[in-house]
């Protein structure tokens, strides 16, 4: 197939959704379609065979444009509707794959030259709108009227998590779930890593990684941190990831609960690093207090082998359970009964860790991705996308 790919991101950049986009074009050239990719300006170049990647024009006051809604971003977009607008007045496409807001693009042009478009769903949008502006109801309802819209008028919807399979398969019958899949196998650490934890063989450190957002709960990890400490003094703690202003902030704080010089920011590290920092871990944490989509970081947690505590919302316990992670409630008192019970149970802990490394492999590893791409995409073509597909 011809797919006019859309991805309203900075390309490629080490994040969740270039991350996830990255992936996804490497399958589908190493398939046989042919893909002009549309992406913001900024980012890194990326090679792959039929792949034309087109970034759209590059103005001096666009720069550093960061994940969720800002002006910037509306405007990279802007100028991103124009510069698919102009390619499929030119060229032929039987598919445009609409990654996030796109989606309202791909309807636009559907509408112009009936060119199917399927909606890769990566989040709510009408959710994302919510969290941005709680007190303007009425962007919120526009956002959901145009979320139906959209999903109702696409040929199907790559939906990365059951929760926003659930919203799809409400306007559409077509919805396909794609979880995002562990890169460990594929990263190129670099040759020598830095040791982030104690030597001291007795201790059992805990590892978070992640940014340092509210809605990741790093608050509640210290907190619980904190209550672990009086029952087993011999845990420690390791927060890879933030920005120094949160580093600040944070340190600051696990000094005010006085385990400050028991836990280690370490701040960034490179992504394909990461991999090998698992490996100093006894624990992996994700203490996330809200959200639906489930963190990129959970599959490779799974692939690491290491033993997982995460906290029981529905953007865990869709791909998590009793059998491959400790899952505690969202409080202080239930996470800190969980680091207590992992770090006094050394056999609990390999249990986890193999049970949540054999279900990665099963099905959330890059051959799993591919097969489902090529199920998805293969079942379209055999449809003919409704009318009209060049296979």
């Amino acid at each position: 197939m011809k797919i006019l790919l859309l991805s309203p991101q900075p390309f490629y950049q080490v994040r969740g959704t270039p991350i996830a986009i990255d992936l996804l074009v490497q399958t589908l050239s190493k398939q046989g379609h042919c893909i002009d990719l549309v992406t913001y300006h900024e980012g890194e170049a990326r090679q792959y065979d039929n792949v034309n990647h087109i970034r759209t024009k590059r103005f001096r006051f666009l720069n550093k444009i960061g994940p969720g809604f800002s002006i910037k971003k509306l405007v990279c977009s802007g100028l991103m509707f124009f510069t698919a607008w102009s390619l499929l007045r030119k060229r032929k496409y039987d598919l445009v794959h609409a990654n996030e807001e796109a989606v309202f693009m791909a309807w636009f042009y559907k509408k112009l030259y009936r060119t199917p478009y399927v909606y890769d769903m990566d989040s709510s949008l009408s959710g994302q709108m919510t969290d941005k502006f709680q007190s303007m109801r009425g962007i919120f309802k526009l956002a959901e009227k145009l979320e139906k819209v959209a999903i109702r008028n696409s040929i199907g919807v790559l939906a990365v998590c059951e929760a926003l399979c659930q919203i799809a398969r409400a306007h559409n019958n077509n919805v396909f779930l794609l979880t995002d899949v562990s890169m460990l196998d594929r990263l190129q650490p670099s040759p020598k890593i830095d040791t982030v934890i104690s030597k001291d063989d007795k201790l059992v450190n805990f590892m978070y990684i992640g940014n340092l957002e509210t809605y990741q709960g790093v608050d509640l990890m210290l907190e619980s941190f904190a209550l672990a400490r009086k029952s087993n003094p011999l845990i420690r703690l390791i927060v890879i990831g933030g920005s120094l202003q949160s580093i600040k902030y944070y340190r600051d704080y696990a000094t005010k609960l006085r385990i400050g010089q028991l836990v280690n920011f370490v701040g960034p590290k490179p992504f394909d690093d990461i991999g090998k920092y698992m490996e100093q871990a006894d624990v992996l944490l994700s203490p996330r207090i809200h959200g639906e989509n489930t963190p990129m970081k959970i599959y490779n947690y799974m692939a690491s082998g290491k033993a997982i505590i995460a906290t029981k919302t529905f953007s865990h316990t869709q791909v998590l359970d009793e059998c491959t992670a400790e899952l505690a409630e969202v409080c202080a008192e239930s996470l800190s009964k969980a680091m207590v019970s992992l770090a006094n149970d050394s056999q609990k802990r390999i249990d986890l860790g193999k049970t949540g490394r054999s279900k990665a492999e099963s099905e959330y590893s890059v051959a799993a991705f591919e097969d489902k791409v090529a199920k998805f995409f293969g079942e379209l073509i055999q449809s003919d996308l409704g009318g009209g597909v060049n296979g």
